[in-house]
């Protein structure tokens, strides 16, 4: 449960991070929250080996496009001023995103399918950091 709670943790790292530098912030930031809540949904899907399955394609998907975002954000720099209105503008939808990766992560645990998406969770953590 540790662990998973990182994971959370680090999703909101990168969605604040991602939406620190671009061409537009703000957009950049309403895709990351959007991509973010897609992913959540699809993980919400998962309730045994078959659908953990099922999901795998979705999530590689959704995360290339988090990628894809971080990689935008990250070509232009805004003022600290920004950064600051952006993350008090956009903390409620982060706090809510990491609750719903904190239970998701917790049902992945109890039907034993975490194992089935955790290297998605572990390249999230490594593109948060970065």
């Amino acid at each position: 449960m540790k662990r998973f709670a990182l994971w959370g943790g680090m999703l909101v790292v990168l969605a604040v991070c991602g939406g620190c530098n671009s061409g537009s912030a703000d957009d950049v930031m309403k895709d990351t929250v959007s991509t973010m809540n897609e992913m959540a949904d699809v993980l919400d899907t998962i309730k045994d080996q078959e659908s953990a399955k099922a999901a795998r394609p979705k999530l590689e998907n959704l995360l290339q496009r988090l990628k894809d975002l971080k990689a935008k954000a990250d070509k232009i720099k805004v003022t600290k001023s920004e950064e600051e209105r952006l993350k008090k503008k956009y903390e409620p939808d982060l706090k809510k995103i990491h609750d719903r990766f904190f239970q998701a992560g917790l049902n992945l645990q109890r039907t034993g399918t975490i194992n089935e998406v955790k290297d998605i969770f572990e390249q999230m953590q490594r593109l948060g950091a970065n």
